[in-house]
C-alpha cells in the first residue's frame, strides 16, 4: 500500500558490513525538500537506493575506501522523520570492500568530518570509516592513496540527490532528534590526517 511523504522529511541510508566478525556501519542522512510531497514513499526509497547503488555512486566510492576484508556489505534506506516507515534493504552486486589487501584491526578508523556553513558543535558530524586498508596508513598517518580515496568519497557525499521517481530532491544533512526536519545542508569536509582507535569496536571494551 502506497503512503504519502510530505516535505520536509528525513531519510537515512545505511551501509553495514562485517570485519573480523565485528559489525561496521556508516549512516548518512538526507532531507527531502522538493516537491511538496511524494505520492509513494516506498517507491521514492527505491528510487533513492537506485541512485546510491549506481556505478560511480556513493556505495561504489564507499567500497573503494574499504579493504576486501570487509564482507557481507548491504544497505538500508528508510524514512525516519517526522514519521518512521519500514526500511528498504538491498544486497549489492559487490558485497566486499573494493581495496585489495589486508586491513588494520576492526577498531581502527579514519575520520571524515563534514560541516554546514554555520559554526558550532551541532553543525559538524564525523563518519568513522571502517575497514582501513593497510596501504591507507603509514605510521598512523593517512597516505596519499588513502586521502585520495576518502576525499573522492566525501566530496560525493556532499552532493544533492535527484531521483527518477517524481524528481525527488534530497540534500545531505546532519540529523538532530530534537529538531529532525530543521537542518542545514552539509557543504564541506576534511579527511583527518591520522587514524584513531574506536574503543567501542574493540571486543570486550566500551559499550
Amino acid at each position: 500500500m502506497a503512503y504519502i511523504i510530505t516535505s520536509p522529511a528525513v531519510l537515512s541510508f545505511t551501509i553495514e558490513g562485517r570485519q573480523e566478525g565485528q559489525q561496521v556501519m556508516s549512516i548518512f542522512h538526507y532531507l527531502f525538500n522538493n516537491p511538496s510531497f511524494t505520492s509513494d514513499g516506498r517507491a521514492q526509497l527505491e528510487a533513492f537506493a537506485d541512485r546510491m547503488h549506481a556505478v560511480g555512486g556513493l556505495y561504489d566510492l564507499y567500497r573503494n575506501c574499504l579493504s576486501e576484508e570487509v564482507v557481507q556489505l548491504r544497505t538500508r534506506t528508510q524514512w525516519i522523520a517526522p514519521t518512521r516507515f519500514a526500511f528498504v534493504e538491498r544486497t549489492p552486486a559487490f558485497t566486499t570492500g573494493g581495496v585489495t589487501g589486508t586491513a588494520f584491526p576492526s577498531n581502527t578508523a579514519v575520520d571524515v568530518t563534514r560541516r554546514t556553513q554555520n559554526s558550532g558543535r551541532t553543525q559538524r558530524g564525523t563518519i568513522h570509516m571502517p575497514g582501513v586498508p593497510a596501504t591507507f596508513l603509514a605510521s598512523g598517518s593517512v597516505t596519499t592513496a588513502g586521502n585520495d580515496a576518502y576525499s573522492t568519497f566525501a566530496a560525493l557525499s556532499l552532493s544533492a540527490i535527484v531521483t527518477a521517481f517524481e524528481a525527488g530532491n534530497f540534500f545531505p544533512c546532519l540529523f538532530h532528534r530534537s529538531a529532525p526536519t530543521v537542518v542545514q545542508q552539509l557543504i564541506n569536509f576534511r579527511v583527518q590526517p591520522t587514524a584513531r582507535v574506536m574503543r567501542r569496536r574493540t571486543v570486550g571494551l566500551g559499550k
